[in-house]
């Protein structure tokens, strides 16, 4: 053994002499049980330590106080996430490091000895400016992988100073930080001492849409067309996405661009891409053309009411908070406690999907008005979301024969074999 360890044994024994190293478990909320399964050594042992009836061996002892010290770390750092100050690590995207921070009356924030307090951060305005455009990018309907490259090509790079990837982009999107929240072991603990770059509605709105289970996030080549992966095969028993290919015209007039299924090497169909793209294009055009387009939007909270609710969500937080410093002052029972802490939890998950609901924008808002201008104006990500927000698209058997007015070299494209079903069906009769 080394000097260090020596030390470390002596000064265990000695804590555990006097009860210290007891208060200190105590206090970090281990139970002896939990200490002495990760000591492999039986709870009587712990407690006999403990309570001085006998004196570790050496080994022991030293197990025992690398676990104190470890006990200590995780205690401090919980110190420092309960009060809402960063923990460390590599610089956060959108924040850097205060070296003189100041508190709400304007006075520096000193520690105990008179130094600045560490942890607590400020913007780093570029970079909160990107971080506050990519929510909101994500609310009009954007993906990942345009965000990504279009902090690429105007230079905003990682906090380490590399390209951006859109993997990567989703992970500082979903960060509580953005909202002004402290996250510690995976959990939102309240308030940060940082400032946010968005309000908590539309980080929550942000955070839900990037984890739906419904979007698409396998990797590969940003979406470069307006119905891929978007429209359906109709053939019975498939059902899958339609990608874009070319195709060779039957008159030889070079190739054109078509949709096909994906199954298999051709495809169980396809349909010519210019003229199914525009027979989409009219039909979102003219839906949002009628007189109850508004009906369609998403009504969200007005801003009492998502004021309203981030009150409750604050109310439950303290409601917590209290319980906790009931327990630990022994005036509620561990029983009392956990039941109270599962009712908090639940209703702390109902206002946050209130708040998410309240603070998803609708991608429809932009066409209410004038919606051909509005869709000249989109570019390809909004508009792919656009069309996902109205209806679903099947591609089914076109019919025997070419239609009337047909001239050899141009696509039979049918109308009849795409199905439209739109998702919020339209008063009176169909636009289709």
């Amino acid at each position: 053994m080394n000097r260090r360890d020596l030390a470390l044994i002596q000064s265990t024994r000695a804590a555990l002499a006097d009860g210290s190293a007891k208060r200190q478990r105590a206090q970090a909320g281990v139970r002896q049980v939990e200490l002495a399964a990760l000591l492999k050594v039986a709870q009587s042992t712990v407690s006999q330590w403990e309570n001085g009836v006998r004196v570790p061996a050496a080994d022991d002892a030293l197990a025992y106080g690398r676990a104190l010290a470890a006990l200590a770390r995780l205690a401090a750092r919980a110190e420092v996430a309960a009060d809402g100050r960063w923990l460390g690590g590599k610089r956060p995207f959108g924040w850097e490091p205060d070296p003189a921070p100041l508190g709400d009356d304007g006075e520096p924030l000193l520690d105990d000895d008179g130094l600045p307090v560490k942890g607590v951060l400020r913007l780093r305005q570029s970079e909160a400016d990107a971080l506050a455009g990519g929510l909101r990018a994500v609310l009009a309907g954007a993906t990942l992988a345009s965000i990504s490259r279009d902090w690429n090509a105007r230079g905003i790079l990682t906090s380490q100073g590399n390209q951006w990837h859109p993997r990567e982009v989703g992970r500082v999107l979903r960060r509580p930080r953005n909202a002004g929240l402290m996250e510690h072991q995976g959990r939102i603990t309240g308030q940060a001492q940082w400032p946010a770059v968005v309000d908590e509605p539309t980080w929550r709105g942000a955070a839900a849409i990037l984890g739906d289970p419904a979007r698409r996030t396998t990797p590969g080549p940003a979406s470069r067309h307006l119905l891929s992966w978007i429209a359906r095969c109709g053939v019975r028993g498939c059902g899958g996405p339609v990608i874009c290919t070319s195709s060779s015209r039957a008159s030889g007039a070079g190739r054109r661009l078509v949709y096909r299924c994906r199954e298999g090497a051709r495809g169980h169909l396809s349909r010519d891409k210019a003229a199914l793209d525009a027979m989409v294009e009219a039909l979102v055009i003219g839906r949002m053309s009628r007189d109850d387009a508004g009906d369609l939007l998403v009504k969200p909270e007005d801003g009492d009411g998502l004021t309203a609710l981030v009150r409750e969500k604050v109310a439950v937080t303290e409601a917590m908070a209290a319980d906790r410093r009931l327990h630990l002052a022994g005036v509620i029972t561990e029983a009392e406690f956990v039941a109270g802490r599962r009712k908090y939890q639940a209703d702390l998950e109902a206002v946050n999907t209130r708040i998410t609901e309240a603070a998803r924008a609708d991608v429809l808002a932009p066409m209410i008005g004038d919606p051909a201008a509005a869709w000249e104006g989109m570019d390809l990500d909004q508009r792919r979301a656009v069309v996902s927000r109205l209806m679903t698209i099947r591609l089914m058997p076109a019919p025997k024969g070419r239609p009337a007015g047909w001239r050899p070299g141009e696509p039979y494209f049918s109308p009849r074999s795409v199905e439209i079903v739109w998702r919020d069906k339209p008063a009176g009769n169909s636009p289709v």
